[in-house]
């Protein structure tokens, strides 16, 4: 077999990878049954990975019983999920590694207008972090009971089951701290959704009961584009790889391989493999202009922000 052919057998095998790779891994978002008593974002391209289940005390509907689970990867990053349809008044529980690392430091806050976030010393009076650890796996979980947190929405007599909350979520800021009000640098994303919030009575003896169900995704965070931006940015980086791999060193083998129309192989294989590397940054241009466009639109089950 000549070097000729042994490059575009590897070249043929690399793309085949690619093709099956692309086809064969779908969202685990779409194999997820709904169960509306908890929020689930997964998503691919800032590596965001949190649950929370909701859920009130049964003898006291104006008391949140929340179970938070989340990967906060080299202990960096925070995430806050809060209660309201804006930020604005909004109630906001924020998790971020305490000094340890070994489980999370939890605080009640609240802000006007896209101010950063301060916390409130009356709802944090009435937070009780009832256990806190990281996992074998590496996520940091929270069960944590708010007295007095769950009010009703603005113009409305009586909390409803069905709340509207916001997720938003930090992958950078170094803030390993036990201090609860610690200064937030500016989220990387967020959105908004709809959770049925229902009565659950805690057994502090099976705690484990109450952590979220990462099997069921329950209300989903994110929207198509989150998907699309994912599988943008790893086609893209698998293509780049191809042509820098494959593409451009067959044109090397071409030159020196002494067949007659070598030169024209050469030039050929150089220009193709130009045309697709320009393609491709446009592909990430592309990706990364509607990444941030979804990083800045709610459309998770609202219409919009």
């Amino acid at each position: 077999m000549t070097s000729l052919n042994r490059v575009l057998l590897i070249v043929a095998a690399i793309w085949g990878n690619v093709v099956w790779s692309t086809h064969a891994s779908p969202a685990s978002s779409q194999s997820r049954s709904p169960s509306l008593s908890q929020f689930c974002m997964d998503d691919k391209v800032y590596t965001f990975d949190l649950c929370m289940a909701f859920s009130h005390r049964r003898d006291d509907p104006s008391t949140y019983r929340l179970a938070f689970s989340g990967a906060f990867n080299k202990a960096h990053g925070w995430a806050a999920l809060a209660h309201g349809s804006i930020m604005d008044g909004a109630i906001m529980f924020v998790f971020y590694p305490n000094r340890r690392a070994d489980g999370l430091t939890v605080s009640v806050r609240s802000t006007t207008g896209h101010s950063p976030p301060k916390t409130l010393p009356q709802h944090n009076d009435n937070l009780k972090l009832l256990r806190t650890f990281v996992d074998g796996e590496g996520y940091y979980h929270a069960v944590i009971d708010c007295e007095s947190c769950r009010l009703p929405p603005p113009g409305a007599s009586a909390v409803q089951p069905n709340e509207t909350w916001i997720w938003s979520a930090n992958d950078y800021q170094v803030l390993t701290s036990d201090e609860p009000g610690e200064e937030l640098q500016v989220h990387s994303s967020y959105g908004r959704f709809i959770v049925d919030v229902r009565p659950n009575d805690l057994d502090l003896d099976n705690i484990t009961q109450h952590y979220p169900d990462r099997t069921n995704g329950g209300a989903r965070g994110g929207n198509k584009q989150n998907t699309q931006g994912a599988t943008a940015v790893q086609v893209h980086g698998i293509l780049m790889l191809v042509v820098f791999v494959g593409i451009y060193p067959l044109g090397i083998v071409m030159i020196r391989s002494g067949l007659a129309r070598a030169f024209r192989y050469h030039v050929g294989s150089q220009l193709a493999a130009t045309l697709i590397v320009l393609l491709l940054a446009m592909l990430g241009a592309w990706s990364a202009l509607k990444r941030d466009q979804a990083s800045h639109h709610c459309q998770n089950t609202l219409d919009s922000c």
